[in-house]
């Protein structure tokens, strides 16, 4: 068994970041992962994002603290624990782009393994669970430093991951 961080940078996504957010309640039931650590880190955006994550904090039992101080720039607005998965939702005082908010968000991770989910659905959540087994040396894994995974085609067929290990 293994823990796993996922960074969720966020960018006006109001329409799609909640459910984005709810498919990754599949990996509750996955027997391979003993933690789960959810990073959202909303980049400033102008529209309805945050109003989206506050009410998907509050149907997870979190307190949202719209008041929070930033530091360095970046404010904690709920954090908390629901099943085995553990929420941390941040927000930037300004928009710093894609690079910032995994930046943060990875500062913020703290499992064996760390992994970047987008917030508009791109990406499907059991992947994540699949993948897995070859970054954390598994029955079938080589205990990966690094691996790229992506998807291909008009269905979103997945892509087998590439990899690479330092020597």
């Amino acid at each position: 068994m293994t823990s796993l961080s996922i960074l969720v940078p966020a960018y006006n996504e109001q329409h799609l970041v909640a459910a984005s957010l709810a498919r990754l309640d599949i990996l509750e039931s996955s027997p391979h992962l003993e933690q789960i650590q959810v990073i959202v880190v909303d980049d400033c955006s102008k529209d309805g994002t945050s109003e989206a994550l506050r009410a998907f904090a509050t149907t997870r039992g979190l307190a949202w603290r719209e008041d929070a101080a930033p530091v360095n720039g970046t404010s904690l607005l709920a954090t908390g624990r629901a099943g085995k998965t553990d929420w941390v939702f941040l927000r930037h005082a300004r928009n710093g782009g894609k690079g910032c908010a995994i930046r943060t968000a990875l500062a913020h991770a703290r499992c064996a393994i760390t992994v970047i989910h987008d917030a508009d659905l791109e990406y499907n959540p059991r992947d994540l669970d699949r993948n897995r087994e070859g970054v954390s040396g598994g029955e079938r894994g080589r205990g990966l430093r690094l691996a790229l995974c992506g998807r291909a085609g008009a269905a979103g067929v997945a892509v087998s991951p590439r990899a690479w290990q330092s020597a």
